[in-house]
């Protein structure tokens, strides 16, 4: 009779509990490039980039994720800032890192107006993190993918790059901060990775 009498109990907290998942949240996600090494020396005129906007080839621009509650619940996870202004400028951060001189075109420019300085361009192919929670542990998979190109007008020499990371760290905890991190990890491991020259070639 006990025995009836938890299971019956057990049944009907799950039922509460699941019940009582309402749609979820909309959170909101600060993206930020991860390197704690001070900027370069400053570079020589050689070393001049200028960044345009990332193109944004994702089905909603916003939009970075989610994580599903283990009642099922859905929480939804948003840049702080629009996403491809964001991962451009983090690119702009990275650059600097590595000692180039970049930084953002100005408005209303275009990329075959530029004679004298790196020209980079590129499409924002894949940001997103899935959360789901288990009893005990919550599993993050997440994904960053950007294609981009670096021209020199000076020379007509051209590189393409890709980016194309995953992650998938598992937590005890969850908050929202786990998940930022995670993004932030991963972009600022892909963009790290970025070079504006072939490697056998002097900057």
């Amino acid at each position: 009779m006990k025995r009836r009498v938890f299971r019956s109990i057990g049944g009907m907290l799950f039922l509460f509990l699941t019940a009582c998942a309402g749609p979820g949240e909309r959170l909101p996600v600060t993206l930020s490039y991860l390197d704690g090494t001070p900027l370069a020396s400053v570079p020589s005129a050689s070393r001049k980039v200028v960044v345009f906007p990332l193109e944004d080839k994702r089905k909603d621009p916003q939009v970075i994720g989610q994580r599903t509650h283990i009642f099922g619940q859905v929480d939804t996870f948003e840049s702080a800032t629009p996403t491809r202004e964001k991962i451009t400028q983090l690119l702009v951060d990275s650059l600097r890192k590595q000692g180039w001189d970049a930084h953002l075109a100005a408005p209303g420019s275009q990329p075959q107006e530029i004679t004298n300085e790196r020209v980079v361009t590129g499409t924002l192919r894949t940001l997103w993190a899935e959360a789901t929670s288990h009893l005990g542990y919550t599993q993050i998979e997440a994904h960053f993918a950007l294609y981009l190109e670096a021209l020199n007008p000076t020379t007509g020499g051209r590189v393409t790059m890709r980016v194309d990371d995953q992650s998938t760290p598992k937590v005890v905890f969850f908050r929202a901060r786990s998940f930022q991190e995670t993004l932030n990890d991963l972009i600022s491991s892909g963009l790290k990775g970025v070079r504006l020259t072939p490697s056998s070639a002097a900057s």
